[in-house]
Order: C-alpha cells, then sequence, then structure tokens
C-alpha cells in the first residue's frame, strides 16, 4: 500500500520457501479454460477476513526472502457481532501459495493491558507499516467496553524489532480525539507516501454513530503511535450515489485503504487511491446481472484524489456485493506474475457463507485504462465457482489480453440463442471485466502485446486484426443487420478481420478505436456494435488490460 513495508521489486523472486510446520494455503493457479469448469478459489482453508497485504522480507534459515505479508482477523464462527480474538499471519512469495505464520497477536495482550476486558471478542481489522526505525508496527482495533461497542472502539498498536510476524509488543492507544468519531475508531491503515510522510486512515463511526461510517485520516508523529495535529474526515464528491447512511450524504463506509498509485506504473488511477467498503441503499447498477450476486450488500468501491488528504471523486466499484455476506473489505497489492514476466495488480477479499460468520479469503486480478479501474466478477456461487482473472493472470497467461470498455460499461463476446458461439460484440451493461470480456489481440502469427504502445505517445494502427475471445477461442464477428450469423470459433470468417488505431499519451492511456470492413464501429441503442455509417460516427473504446 504505497511503499508502505518496503519499496516494490518488480523482479520478485517467485520460489516458495515454507518454514518447517507452515501450512500451505489453497488457492488456484492453473488455467480454466470455459466458464463450465469450477475451481475452489478460497484463498484460506481456515477463517480469515479484513485482509491487509503487504511487500516484505522475511528471513527462513539466514536467508532474507522478498515476497507478501498478509495480515487477516479470524471469525470465530459464532454468532453475534463478529467475534474475534486473534490476528494471523500469512507470507507468500508469488502472491499465488502462502504458508500460513500462524497467530501473531491476540486479545489478551490488551486484556493484560487493562485496555479491553476478558471476553470482548472484537480484535478486528489489522494493518501492517513499517516504521522509520526499522520496526514493524501492527494497528489492531478492539474496544475498551462491552456494553458500549459503538462508543468505546480504539486503535491499538503494537511493535515488533525482530520480524514482520513478530512477536509483538502493544504500546500504545492512539491518541484519536472523540469530537469527530463520539469515541469510535476502527479498520486502521497506514500509507508512507512519497514525502515519507505516514497517514494513518480508520473508520470514524458504525451505523450507530453521528458519522455513519465516515472514514478520518491523521498524520501519524515519528513514534508511529501518535497522532500529529487533528484528524479530519476525508470527502468523497460523488458518493452519495451509492446511498445514504443517517442523511449524511454519504452511504454507510468502513475498511478503508489508502494507496499512492503514482509509485506502482503508468495507466492507473490516482496519484491517491482510497478503496473502501460501502454499503448502497439498493443493488447498484451493474451488479445486477446474471454474472453477479444481485444484492446490496457492501461493495468494494474506490475514490481519486490529488492529495492523501483530499478532496476524493468517487470512480465507481471494484466488485459488488456478495450473496451471503454483509459486510467486504479487500487490500491492493501489485504482484510480480509466476512467470515473472509481468506485474499484475491483485485484490485479496473476504467472502464467507450465510449464518454464523466463517469469512474466508480470495482473489482477483484488477484491470486498468485510461486512469479507471474495470469492476471485477465476484463469483455467485460461494463456496465454488468461475475465478474470471485471478489463476490466469497471477501465471502470465492473460498478457496478450485486452479488454474493451465504453461508457463505464464493458464488452462481450456473447451466445446466440441456439448456443452456438458466434462471436458477437456486444455492450452488456456489466461493469465488470470477467470471462465473457477478454480478448486477444492478433494479427496472423503476430499477438500485440499492450507494451507495444504504452510507452511511446501517438496512434498505431494494427491492420487485419483479430479478436478472439479468451473465455472459449471463439473470434469476434460484429453485429451486422445484413449479415447471417454463423459460427467462428474454429478461426476468423469472413468479414471478420478488423483494424484497430490505438492511441496511446505516452503515460500507460490507450483508447481504440475499431474498424471492421473499413467502416468504423459504433454502439447502437439496442447495445450491440454496429457499422458507423448508420449511426453518427465511431465510438472510441478504453483499452483495459491486466499488467503494467
Amino acid at each position: 500500500m504505497g511503499r508502505k513495508l518496503r519499496t516494490l521489486t518488480l523482479g520478485l523472486a517467485t520460489i516458495l520457501i515454507a518454514p518447517l510446520g507452515a501450512v500451505g494455503l489453497t488457492t488456484t493457479a492453473a488455467h480454466v479454460a470455459s466458464a463450465d469448469q469450477t475451481v475452489n478459489y478460497y484463498a484460506t482453508t481456515s477463517n480469515g477476513s479484513d485482509p491487509d497485504v503487504e511487500h516484505c522480507e522475511v528471513t527462513y534459515y539466514g536467508m532474507p526472502t522478498e515476497g507478501y505479508c498478509m495480515y487477516t482477523s479470524q471469525d470465530l464462527g459464532a454468532s453475534g457481532n463478529y467475534p474475534m480474538t486473534n490476528t494471523e499471519g500469512y507470507f507468500s512469495t508469488d502472491g499465488v501459495n502462502w504458508t500460513a505464520e500462524g497467530t501473531v497477536f491476540s486479545e489478551s495482550q490488551y486484556v493484560s493491558k487493562g485496555w479491553t476486558p476478558s471476553g470482548a471478542k472484537h480484535l478486528w481489522a489489522p494493518s501492517m507499516a513499517l516504521g522509520n526505525d526499522g520496526n514493524y508496527y501492527l494497528y489492531v482495533p478492539d474496544i475498551s467496553n462491552v456494553s458500549q461497542q459503538h462508543t468505546s472502539s480504539y486503535i491499538g498498536v503494537s511493535r515488533s524489532t525482530s520480524g514482520p510476524f513478530g512477536p509483538f509488543t502493544p504500546l500504545a492507544k492512539v491518541n484519536i480525539p472523540t469530537s469527530l468519531n463520539s469515541g469510535y475508531a476502527s479498520d486502521p491503515d497506514v500509507l508512507w507516501d512519497e514525502s515519507g510522510t505516514r497517514y494513518l486512515v480508520y473508520a470514524n463511526g458504525d451505523t450507530s454513530s453521528p458519522t455513519c461510517g465516515g472514514i478520518s485520516i491523521a498524520t501519524l508523529d515519528s513514534s508511529m503511535t501518535s497522532i500529529d495535529g487533528s484528524p479530519q474526515q476525508l470527502s468523497i464528491s460523488g458518493i452519495g450515489s451509492l446511498g445514504n447512511c443517517g442523511n449524511t450524504g454519504h452511504p454507510y463506509m468502513e475498511g478503508a485503504s489508502l494507496y499512492w498509485t503514482a509509485s506502482w506504473g503508468a495507466g492507473l488511477p490516482g496519484p491517491y487511491v482510497l478503496e473502501f467498503a460501502a454499503k448502497p441503499t439498493s443493488t447498484p447498477s451493474g451488479c445486477n446481472s446474471n454474472a453477479e450476486p444481485n444484492t446490496a450488500n457492501e461493495v468494494i468501491a474506490y475514490a481519486t484524489a490529488n492529495s492523501p488528504t483530499g478532496p476524493y471523486t468517487y470512480r465507481g466499484i471494484l466488485m459488488c456485493g456478495s450473496g451471503t455476506e454483509w459486510t467486504n473489505q479487500a487490500s491492493l497489492m501489485p504482484m510480480t506474475t509466476q512467470d515473472g514476466l509481468h506485474t499484475a495488480l491483485a485484490m485479496v477479499y473476504h467472502d464467507g457463507p450465510s449464518g454464523n460468520h466463517n469469512r474466508k479469503l480470495h482473489a482477483q486480478c484488477l484491470t486498468f485504462g485510461d486512469g479507471a479501474f474495470a469492476s471485477t466478477e465476484r463469483p455467485v456461487n460461494v463456496s465454488q465457482g468461475w475465478m474470471p482473472d485471478f489463476g490466469d493472470c497471477m501465471a502470465g497467461y492473460d498478457a496478450v489480453t485486452w479488454g474493451l470498455r465504453y461508457g463505464g460499461k464493458m464488452v462481450s463476446s456473447v451466445l446466440n440463442t441456439s448456443g452456438d458461439s458466434n462471436g458477437q460484440l456486444v455492450l452488456n451493461g456489466s461493469i465488470a471485466q470477467g470471462q465473457w470480456e477478454g480478448f486477444s489481440v492478433s494479427d496472423g502469427a503476430t499477438i500485440h502485446e499492450p507494451t507495444d504502445y504504452v510507452w511511446s505517445s501517438g496512434t498505431s494502427t494494427v491492420n487485419s486484426l483479430n479478436l478472439e475471445a479468451f473465455s472459449n477461442g471463439c473470434y469476434v464477428n460484429p453485429y451486422f443487420s445484413d449479415e447471417p450469423t454463423a459460427n467462428f470459433c474454429s478461426s476468423p470468417g469472413t468479414g471478420q478481420n478488423a483494424s484497430m488505431n490505438v492511441t496511446s499519451d505516452g503515460q500507460g492511456n490507450l483508447t481504440a478505436t475499431l474498424y471492421f470492413l473499413g467502416w468504423p464501429v459504433n454502439v447502437a441503442a439496442n447495445g450491440w456494435l454496429q457499422f458507423a455509417q448508420n449511426l453518427n460516427g465511431p465510438s472510441t473504446f478504453q483499452v483495459m488490460r491486466y499488467y503494467f
């Protein structure tokens, strides 16, 4: 998150070194070729929620090893207000295969300090940060009064001098004044930005507080235990379109993380991205398709700003709400793919079955283009389901896959009513780039990597181009009213060869205009892509891709 633990090293080694007794975690790494295949997409075999992923370095057998550290809360699998007593740690060298480091902090340590009563079971969402002194600081919230959970939530900070997984010693409660948050502070996150300043972002209220789940920011002093100055509530313009909690003008929000994306690569939103969970009033537009759970549970959303303190502008949904779990929380991290050739942006999040809380962790890759993210699909089935992106993109299989986005909606290759795939393009109304929204871009035997266009400004024209649907290998057939439908799965058919003008601004932002048979493509009123000769001119599509 920003620079937080260490500056991101793009040439990260991908050799998994597991400590003795480490537990391997279940993930998917194999390429899934068709939508009717299912994989287990739980990232952990034990309960885990509220993930925080950091780039880090650990020492195994005297050998420094770079990778990713993940910190999670752990559901007890019991009813009540999300009872939890432990913070768990995990380590990975590749972001796909993880080893369990065990419990790195427990609520009993707060109890022994007299900060939390015994049996509170309120050790919620953790976050890790590296201090200027080279020590590791763990921020975990809890409550000081069981009967006043809405007004006695605090953020405790503990320090490890020996490594990112502890042991940790509690140091202090962060000195957050109650004038803004009515005695509630939770879900901490720490950003270390380009100036070397560390910012603490936190939820300043729950649904019962006057702020109704607002998000505050404060500067940490050099001790990493106190805020320097007064915190302020973040302003997010446009967020009211998701909901209005307690007449605050914004939906209930929690679990925020702050990133300085300018340090990651070109073409991303930013330079500051605030990612957070939000409870919409009703199912948001784009989350009500057959590919989504179609619920009003918490979404993962994002906003951008030119400075850490804002003001922020709401930019959209990264992931729609679960069909079974009310809450959501996520963590973003650029990760080197297992082939060592690319860097993908992973989003780790939690989901779980209905009933008693037993949330587990999952991951997806986010696509980006022209300074925006596309939403990623949330599998509809909680226990088993199609994993649109993560296993493939982390293996490096999707290096030549583009998505096309128009007006915030994704373009799909769809099936006709008979079940034959004719590769027709349609603006499907979805905000997500899932298995039907990815296309391999090729002309003959030459596959065009996105990097061919990213690093130089100007327009490149790719002639005799074919778009092949990544999900099933079918080639695109644009919808022409005077052309009969046919099956184009085996090879491009007559009239399918297209050209594409790809324009780069030299900053990693790409736009594209498609041409079929020499005519530019436009979006018709019915959502199909048609000849521009019958419309008002060509459409320009954002190019969405996985890799920096």
